[in-house]
């Protein structure tokens, strides 16, 4: 029943992690919201982010040295990595900053993990490797900076978010320079490494 992938990791024989999604849970991804609390545009749902982050993801995943990512782990986590939020609906950042500084973040972590027990699978998460799991984080930080760019109104918060984006990418990626380059560019920012 159980097998071992080509990076190690222990997999249900054959089973994405989607599969352990009803049609329901799948047909309500489009009806999350997203930017509650920021003025916008226009708005974003759960379905947008979650194909533009996994886009993102493969673009990263290329830039990457051969073999150190697993490139279906990385799309089936960047298109899975908010889909607790169709029962919690999107935990707007300075929420979970709140909570982290009242070491209380074991709240906001453990609604993933709460979605996928009633499921009886494991949170996507918990499959791929720290390498990965940071590559989805980063397509999902640069997700919010483009879309906040093109569609945002406050030029701090703009600011903000590509700065992010940048010290995440220099902190967790610091000697692949095709990523660091890619991300140079889409930040607009002065050579990171």
């Amino acid at each position: 029943m159980w097998k071992k992938n080509v990076a190690s990791r222990i997999l249900p024989a054959g089973i994405p992690m989607i599969e352990y999604l009803s049609l329901e849970d799948m047909l309500a991804i489009p009806h999350v919201k997203r930017w509650h609390m920021i003025k916008t545009a226009r708005e974003q749902n759960l379905a947008e982010h979650s194909f533009m982050v996994a886009m993102l993801a493969i673009k990263l995943t290329a830039l990457m040295p051969y073999g150190c990512v697993n490139k279906g782990v990385v799309m089936e986590l960047a298109l899975l990595h908010d889909v607790h939020e169709t029962e919690f609906g999107d935990i707007p950042t300075p929420t979970k900053k709140y909570f982290e500084g009242l070491e209380a973040d074991w709240l906001v972590h453990g609604m993933e993990s709460a979605f996928w027990v009633t499921r009886n699978a494991m949170p996507p998460s918990s499959f791929a490797s720290q390498k990965e799991a940071n590559l989805v984080a980063l397509a999902d930080k640069l997700e919010a900076a483009l879309f906040f760019e093109k569609e945002g109104h406050d030029e701090k918060i703009k600011a903000r978010l590509f700065f992010d984006v940048a010290t995440f990418a220099k902190t967790h990626f610091p000697a692949v320079h095709p990523l660091l380059d890619f991300i140079n560019e889409a930040c607009h920012t002065k050579e990171l490494a």
